[in-house]
């Protein structure tokens, strides 16, 4: 036993640094400004939050371990069986499923928790063994677009955009509000607004770490792509503003523009400070509290503005993305970032 006990405390060490940085949204805008922003609100939303997280909380801790080096391991059948049982005891989830199981009153959402992170789970592992099986069955394959170089970067872009938890949040805050505006029996009529400039914040992290996921090498790789910087560049804000408009196009498109190029006017300015931070399956990290500041204020002005007064705002927006989309190619072509 003393080869199970060697693994699950690796196991236990890597769950453990997973979990800190899962939970370090300490710098991610949505969180340090929404309970302000949100009001009355804040408390549905953060559930919505809660939920997100939840699912990469509750991934199994045995995944961690590489496929290939199992079969190397030197221990027995029964061995292997038990390291997998104790493994399920290092998940989060699973202890959360138990409390609400021991605590009266809430056994029977303890046991829907536990079903729905079974069935999202094994969904999980089939749809992963389905995109092995058939890479052209990812969806994001069969998108319309031309197969030019700008486009190819457009859809690699997007492909890492699925993996931040910042869009799942943004999705289920805009379905909730679809919902709300179709099927509340008394909807409140200047919601939309609102629900896309949520939307909109809960993107606004990533304006500003658009080369996160990347980290210092894959700066390097880019620079020797047959590219311009500003096509790189371009190619990160294009799948940003794609998702955005995306999930405001129900509520209030105008001002998910406004405000997605507002984001990322002020987003090329320190997007190349925040590099090595970014994980998959996490919350992006932002800058600094002031920059943060700053977005959030652009973005909601022009936002509201395009909706209720003028779309001629999209006018200097459009100007001021493009003096600041120069500026953050050229930083990425220089030697250091």
């Amino acid at each position: 036993m003393a080869g199970v006990r060697a693994v699950l405390k690796a196991l236990a060490r890597a769950t453990w640094r997973e979990q800190r940085r899962l939970f370090d949204i300490s710098s991610n805008h949505f969180f340090l400004f929404g309970i302000y922003f949100l009001r009355g609100s804040a408390v549905f939303i953060f559930l919505l939050a809660g939920l997100v997280m939840l699912f990469p909380l509750a991934s199994d801790p045995m995944r961690k371990i590489p496929a290939e080096r199992r079969p190397l391991w030197p221990l027995r059948a029964p061995e292997l069986l038990w390291l997998r049982v104790s493994s399920i005891w290092l998940n989060p989830a699973t202890w959360l499923i138990v409390a609400l199981l021991v605590v009266g009153g809430h056994q029977r959402f303890g046991v829907e928790l536990a079903a729905l992170l079974l069935g999202a789970h094994v969904a999980g592992l089939l749809l992963e063994q389905l995109l092995e099986r058939f890479p052209a069955a990812h969806p994001l394959r069969g998108l319309p677009l031309p197969a030019t170089p700008f486009w190819i970067l457009v859809r690699k872009n997007l492909r890492e955009l699925v993996t931040v938890l910042d869009v799942y949040l943004a999705t289920a805050i805009s379905l909730s509000g679809m919902a709300y505006l179709r099927f509340a029996s008394r909807p409140e009529a200047e919601a939309a607004l609102p629900l896309a400039l949520i939307v909109s914040l809960a993107l606004s992290t990533h304006a500003v770490s658009l080369f996160g996921l990347d980290s210092l090498p894959g700066i390097d790789r880019y620079r020797l792509l047959p590219v311009s910087g500003l096509l790189v560049v371009a190619a990160k804000d294009v799948a940003v503003l794609l998702i955005q408009l995306a999930l405001t196009l129900p509520l209030a498109p105008k001002a998910g523009l406004a405000a997605g190029l507002a984001a990322l006017t002020v987003g090329h300015s320190v997007m190349l400070r925040n590099l090595a931070t970014q994980s998959p399956w996490r919350f992006a990290s932002g800058g600094s509290v002031g920059v943060g500041l700053i977005q959030l204020v652009v973005m909601m002005g022009t936002g509201v503005f395009a909706e209720k007064e003028s779309a001629w705002i999209l006018a200097p927006c459009l100007v001021a993305y493009a003096i600041s989309l120069a500026y953050g190619s050229w930083r990425l072509t220089k030697t250091e970032p």
